[in-house]
């Protein structure tokens, strides 16, 4: 079973390869996006349980593409490591204000890397932050965003969305295969929001 998506964020072929193959091996599932655009369509469509990001990209620069992340409602909640060659206090500040996990500079060590990157998972689902079978926010963030939403004033709507017999079926076919359901509705639930919601659409998973 994967321990994770993880979505690295890099134009240099060989060491986005590099971080392929280490953590493919360490039993993630990795995916690549070579440029900041192509990162933001890959997360609209799968939420990734961690971004490696890059900050010096072909077409946008990594705080552009973390700060749109953090303002999207969907995806605000996933951990983000900047990866980048730029060692310089204002550029790590500037990271971390912007609302990044950690920030570790080129060259790095890949070792002390897979560790960061199991912390901030970790650290994630701990805090009841992101369910670990749909990659969606849970627990205190649906409460946080439902404060929000009523005391705002503005319309809204909630929509609840239950399989019917998921109990039956995970009796019959297991909770791995029951979990492959879940990780199915919620891309189907992104794909949906990304046709034809906005970024202030949220979708969440309360759990079982």
């Amino acid at each position: 079973m994967s321990k994770g998506r993880i979505l690295v964020v890099e134009d240099d072929f060989d060491i986005s390869n590099m971080q392929r193959i280490y953590f493919g091996a360490q039993g993630y599932e990795v995916q690549v996006a070579q440029r900041g655009t192509e990162a933001l369509t890959m997360t609209r469509k799968q939420l990734p349980n961690l971004i490696m990001l890059d900050i010096m990209l072909p077409d946008m620069n990594g705080y552009d593409v973390c700060r749109e992340l953090r303002t999207t409602t969907r995806t605000s909640h996933i951990p983000i490591i900047f990866l980048t060659q730029r060692d310089e206090r204002s550029d790590k500040i500037q990271g971390l204000e912007l609302g990044a996990d950690d920030y570790i500079t080129k060259p790095f060590d890949i070792e002390e890397l897979k560790l960061r990157v199991q912390n901030a998972i970790s650290a994630a689902q701990r805090q009841t932050q992101i369910d670990s079978r749909s990659n969606l926010p849970t627990g205190r963030l649906i409460e946080d965003q439902l404060r929000v939403l009523m005391r705002g004033g503005g319309q809204w709507a909630y929509l609840d969305l239950k399989v019917n017999d998921f109990d039956t079926f995970t009796d019959i076919y297991g909770f791995v295969a029951g979990d492959e359901v879940v990780r199915f509705m919620a891309l189907l639930i992104g794909e949906v929001i990304d046709e034809v919601g906005t970024s202030e659409d949220y979708a969440g998973h309360p759990g079982r």
